[in-house]
C-alpha cells in the first residue's frame, strides 16, 4: 500500500505537482466559478473583497474548456511525488457516512473529489450530476464532497448535514472547516473537481459546473483497458445517502406566500416537491398541488409534479410557482387547480432560466430572481415571452444601467409602489429596482465576501446571506438567513427585531401587521408580530376530512403497538415515491411524523411501537390517561398505470388510557378515498 502525503507535506504537492493545474485554471475563471478572497479561512465580519468584476458564473457549456487533461500515462519517477492525492485530516468531521473515511482505505478506486460550498448556486446545480455519477460507476468510484466554506455560518458541521439532507446528496462529505484540503490544492473556486486514479495519483479535473455527459466521458476514458476488481467498500460508507426524515409534515420549507384575494397562504413545501394552500387561522390544508415526488408532469391538483418548488406570487387569477429544480415556471390556475407549464430552461446554455427563485409581480409583468444566471427576469403572460430585465449576468455587485448591473445570485423579490426590493445572498445584499427605467441600487452590502452580522446605518450594516427581503406598512424587513435573524430598516438604520427560534429561513410573506416565515432548517411555518417577540407555529390540518374521529384504546406503552391499516380502492395502491405520512400531536403541540412505505397492495399496514412515540416525547408513562391526535397524508394512484394520482386526508384523535400489562395492539382503520380533500 502506498504512502497518501500528510498534511505537513502539501507545500511540496502544491508546488511540484498541482502549481501546473492551477495556473491552467485561473485564466479561464471567468468560464467557470466564484474567486475567493486572499484568504478564504478567515471567517470574519468583513472580509476584503474581491474585485467583482473576476467572479463569475459557471455551468455552461463553455465551462468545460477549463478543465484539467486526463493524465492516465504513468508518470517520470521523479515526477510521481508532486502528483499524489493528499491524505484526508485526521479529525475532521464527515456527514453521510458511518465513520471517517480515508485515501489509504479507498485504494484501488477512482475517487472524485467535489470542492463545494452549500450556499453556491452553481455547487448547488452539480449535485444531481454527481449523485448520478455515482450510480452509475458504483463500482469503480467513490464521489467525497469536500465541503469548504464561504460563510462561517456554513463551516458547522449540523449546518452542512441539514445541507446534505435538503439537497438530497448521496454521497460522503467531508467538513474540511480549516480549509485545510482547499489550500493543500491551491482550488480557486467553487465547485473545483479533481479525479484521483487507483493509485493515489491525480489525473484531471475540472472548475465550475460540469455536464454529466462531459464526466461519464473522463471516466470512461479513465476505465478504459482496466481489468482488476475494485476492492470492497469500506464500511464507514454503508451510511452513505441515508434520508433523513424531519418530525413534521414539511420537509424543508423555502417559499410562501399569502394571498390577500384568498386570504390562504401558498407554502413551498420544497422538500417534498409539492406546494399547499392553507388557511393561516386555522392551518386547515385547503389544496395540494404535487404528488410529492420529483419530477415534472402537468396535472390537477396532487396530479402534477414539482422538483424543489420555492418561489411564489399571484398574477391575475393564477398562482405563479418558480419550479427550481426544473428551471421552470408553473402556473397554477384557482379556478380548476390545473397546474401548467409556461417557461422552462435548462443549464446547457448561457441566457436561460436556470434555478429561478423568488417571483413578484406588478403591472401584468412576473419578475424572477433568475439565481442561476445572476439576473433578474420577466415573464409576459400576454406573448408568453420570458426574458433578462436586469443583470449582465456577470456574478457581482454592481449598480446602474440594468443591462449593466451585477447580482449574486438573486432571491427573493417584493414589489412596493415602482420598486422591485431583491435579496442578493451572495453578496449578502439587498437592491432594489427602479421599475420605470430600470436603475439598480444598492442599499446594503458592498461585495461578495463581505459579510457578518452589523445593524446601523445602511453603509456599514452587514448580512449574511439574505435570501428574502419583504415591505410591510411601509418599513422594509430583511431575512437575514445565515444569521437566523429578521431585520428592518427604520430612517436608514438596520435593526435586528427580537425573535429566536429561528434556523436559516429562507422565505417570508406579510399579512396584516404579522410576518409569516419559513423556518426551513425546523421544517414548520411560523409567524410573529413585525414588533418582534416570540413566534407561534403553524399547525398544519387536514382539510374537508370532516371531524376528528375519537378511537378509545387501552395500551402498556412499553409492550404494545399502534397498528394503523390502510384500505384502499380497488385497483389503486399508494404512490411509493410520494411522502406518504402519519402524524402526531399534542394538545401541548409536540410533532412526530413517520413516513409510510408502500408495498404497492390494496391493503398496507403499518406498527408503530408506543415506545416510539415515547421516545419522541408524544406521549407520557407517567399518564394515566392522554389524547393524541393522528393526521394522515396519503397520495395513492392507479395501479398498473399510474394516470390518475389522488391525494387523501384522515384525522383522528386516540383517547390512550394505560394498562399495567400486554394488550396486544391497538388497531386503528383507514378507508382511502372515504375522508379526503
Amino acid at each position: 500500500m502506498r504512502r497518501y502525503f500528510s498534511l505537513r507535506d502539501r507545500e511540496s504537492i502544491s508546488i511540484r505537482g498541482l502549481a501546473p493545474i492551477v495556473f491552467l485554471i485561473i485564466p479561464l475563471l471567468l468560464l467557470a466559478g466564484c474567486l475567493t478572497p486572499a484568504d478564504p479561512g478567515t471567517p470574519t465580519d468583513a472580509v476584503a473583497s474581491a474585485d467583482p468584476g473576476t467572479a463569475a458564473d459557471a455551468g455552461d457549456p463553455g465551462a468545460g474548456e477549463a478543465e484539467i487533461a486526463l493524465d492516465t500515462a504513468a508518470p517520470a519517477e521523479e515526477e510521481r511525488e508532486g502528483l499524489w492525492a493528499v491524505e484526508f485530516p485526521p479529525g475532521a468531521e464527515w456527514v453521510n457516512t458511518g465513520g471517517p473515511l480515508t485515501m489509504a482505505a479507498l485504494e484501488g478506486r477512482y475517487v472524485l473529489l467535489d470542492f463545494w460550498t452549500y450556499g453556491c448556486i452553481n455547487c448547488y446545480h452539480m449535485v444531481p450530476n454527481l449523485n448520478e455519477l455515482q450510480r452509475l460507476y458504483q463500482d469503480n468510484l467513490v464521489v467525497v464532497g469536500v465541503h469548504s466554506a464561504k460563510f462561517s455560518q456554513e463551516s458547522e458541521t449540523e449546518n452542512i448535514r441539514e445541507a446534505v439532507q435538503r439537497y438530497e446528496i448521496e454521497y460522503p462529505v467531508l467538513n474540511d472547516a480549516e480549509m485545510v484540503l482547499w489550500q493543500a490544492y491551491h482550488v480557486p473556486g467553487w465547485p473545483t473537481i479533481l479525479l484521483i486514479g487507483p493509485d493515489g495519483r491525480i489525473i484531471g479535473g475540472h472548475v465550475g459546473e460540469w455536464p454529466l455527459e462531459m464526466m461519464t466521458i473522463a471516466m470512461d476514458r479513465a476505465l478504459a483497458g482496466e481489468s482488476d476488481a475494485a476492492p470492497p467498500l469500506p464500511e464507514e460508507l454503508a451510511a452513505a445517502g441515508r434520508t433523513y426524515l424531519p418530525p413534521s409534515v414539511l420537509r424543508y420549507p423555502e417559499g410562501i406566500f399569502h394571498d390577500a384575494e384568498s386570504q390562504l397562504l401558498f407554502i413551498a413545501d420544497t422538500g417534498n416537491h409539492r406546494i399547499i394552500a392553507v388557511d393561516p387561522e386555522s392551518g386547515t390544508v385547503r389544496a395540494v398541488y404535487g404528488d410529492g415526488t420529483a419530477g415534472i408532469a402537468d396535472g390537477t391538483g396532487p396530479g402534477a409534479r414539482f422538483r424543489r418548488p420555492r418561489g411564489i406570487a399571484r398574477l391575475g387569477d393564477g398562482m405563479y410557482v418558480a419550479d427550481t429544480g426544473n428551471h421552470a415556471i408553473r402556473r397554477i390556475d384557482l379556478a380548476d387547480d390545473t397546474v401548467t407549464t409556461v417557461a422552462r430552461g435548462g443549464l446547457r446554455e448561457f441566457n436561460n432560466l436556470r434555478s429561478p427563485w423568488g417571483l413578484a409581480a406588478h403591472g401584468g409583468i412576473l419578475y424572477i430572481g433568475n439565481a442561476g444566471e445572476h439576473q433578474v427576469w420577466a415573464y409576459d403572460p400576454a406573448s408568453g415571452a420570458v426574458f433578462p430585465y436586469a443583470g449582465s449576468g456577470h456574478e457581482g455587485v454592481r449598480d446602474g444601467d440594468p443591462r449593466e448591473a451585477e447580482f449574486a445570485q438573486p432571491s427573493g423579490l417584493h414589489v412596493q409602489g415602482d420598486t422591485l426590493w431583491v435579496a442578493d445572498p451572495e453578496s449578502s445584499a439587498i437592491r432594489t429596482i427602479n421599475l420605470v427605467d430600470g436603475t439598480v441600487t444598492t442599499l446594503i452590502g458592498t461585495g461578495l465576501f463581505d459579510f457578518g452580522d452589523r445593524d446601523g446605518p445602511l453603509e456599514g450594516a452587514l448580512l449574511m446571506h439574505a435570501a428574502d427581503v419583504s415591505v410591510l406598512e411601509g418599513i422594509p424587513y430583511i431575512l437575514d438567513t445565515y444569521n437566523s435573524k429578521v431585520k428592518r430598516v427604520i430612517n436608514s438604520v438596520v435593526h435586528t427585531v427580537p425573535v429566536a427560534g429561528l434556523n436559516e429561513p429562507k422565505a417570508f410573506t406579510t399579512e396584516g401587521s404579522r410576518l409569516w416565515i419559513a423556518d426551513t432548517n425546523n421544517h414548520r411555518i411560523v409567524y410573529l408580530s413585525a414588533e418582534g417577540g416570540p413566534v407561534t407555529a403553524l399547525r398544519l390540518t387536514p382539510g374537508d376530512a370532516g371531524p376528528a374521529r375519537t378511537i378509545s384504546v387501552r395500551q402498556n406503552l412499553r409492550e404494545d403497538n399502534l397498528e394503523l391499516t390502510l384500505i384502499l380502492p380497488e385497483d389503486f395502491k399508494l404512490n411509493e415515491e410520494s411522502p406518504n405520512t402519519v402524524a402526531f400531536r399534542t394538545t401541548g403541540g409536540t410533532e412526530y411524523a413517520r413516513r409510510i412505505e408502500s408495498t404497492a397492495a390494496g391493503r398496507e399496514r403499518v406498527v408503530i411501537p408506543w415506545s416510539e412515540l415515547v421516545e419522541a416525547g408524544l406521549v407520557d408513562t407517567h399518564s394515566p390517561r392522554q389524547s393524541v391526535q393522528v393526521s394522515l397524508w396519503l397520495y395513492y394512484c392507479e395501479r398498473e398505470e399510474e394516470t390518475v394520482c389522488l391525494f387523501d386526508a384522515g384525522t383522528y384523535t386516540l383517547a390512550l388510557e394505560q394498562a399495567p400489562t400486554a394488550q396486544g395492539n391497538a388497531e386503528m382503520t383507514h378507508r382511502v378515498g372515504e375522508q379526503g380533500l
